[in-house]
């Protein structure tokens, strides 16, 4: 169960703490997910909150025109763009683009690297969940997956020593939440949720990131696809990409069952995750 802060250790004096070495939530990110909550959001829309960051923009034009998705001549307007793609694509891309930009903050450490690579990953595996599943939240569950680690940077940003022991690719899941509450006396599934919520994201969201590792009792599919496809994301052969086999996977045969997948299945999902992950720039 999540455990709150102890008095040695409260979780807004890690905040104060921290809070001169963290990221402000962008303006244009913010808008953004405000744009992915409302029903009555369109393309038109979304290409004038993009249209307010040029790097975005561009990044936006470079994708369109790629070969992946080019057809035909050049698209040269942000508008065009959004109409050629989509606005899922669109949004997902902005959307990744944009929490990198919290991932990295004041620099761009090895440490900071992995956790947005793994990140990104879940975050392109949540939506083929998602759309597979037929949930109908695929935005929402991509952004959770994007969102769900950022705990990690306020527990990095308050002891430097976290990276030591906290790499994704050598502690993660219940091992790693045992290890920070023994050292911490919370974890950052906790500090996540705090700090998105002192950013204003939706509580659902807020919700999401909080529970990831501590479902409660009844979670909703959301919560659970969520928990795990993060310990999916762990586990698969990314090294091998888009040739991946079912003779490479070594994933625990217990969560492919909860998730309902097959080996192959598993493969053909790191194939797609694998193609998302490469335009958002999680490679």
């Amino acid at each position: 169960m999540a455990t709150q802060p102890s008095a040695t250790l409260s979780l807004p004096a890690v905040l104060r703490k921290t809070s001169d070495r963290l990221p402000v939530c962008p303006a244009v990110f913010g808008r953004l997910i405000e744009l992915l909550g409302s029903a009555d959001s369109t393309c038109d829309d979304l290409a004038k909150v993009i249209a307010l960051d040029p790097i975005l923009a561009s990044e936006i034009l470079r994708v369109v025109n790629s070969v992946r998705f080019a057809g035909g001549s050049s698209v040269t307007s942000v508008e065009h763009a959004v109409l050629r793609l989509g606005f899922q694509e669109v949004n997902a891309i902005a959307l990744a683009m944009q929490a990198k930009g919290i991932f990295k903050g004041g620099q761009w450490t090895a440490f900071n690297s992995a956790i947005w690579k793994h990140s990104v990953r879940t975050a392109a595996l949540c939506a083929l969940m998602a759309a597979r599943q037929r949930t109908g939240s695929a935005d929402l569950l991509f952004t959770a997956g994007l969102l769900h680690d950022i705990g990690k940077l306020v527990l990095y940003a308050y002891d430097h020593a976290y990276e030591a022991w906290a790499h994704p690719e050598q502690l993660y899941g219940k091992g790693l939440v045992s290890e920070e509450l023994a050292r911490f006396r919370t974890e950052h599934s906790v500090v996540g949720a705090e700090l998105l919520r002192g950013w204003r994201f939706s509580a659902q969201l807020v919700k999401l990131v909080e529970t990831h590792h501590d479902l409660p009792p009844g979670a909703q599919p959301l919560f659970e696809l969520l928990a795990h496809t993060d310990a999916l994301a762990h586990q698969l052969p990314w090294e091998m990409g888009e040739h991946a086999e079912a003779s490479h996977l070594a994933v625990d045969p217990a969560l492919l069952s909860r998730m309902n997948l097959t080996p192959e299945m598993c493969c053909d999902l790191l194939r797609m995750a694998t193609q998302r992950v490469e335009l958002f720039g999680g490679h």
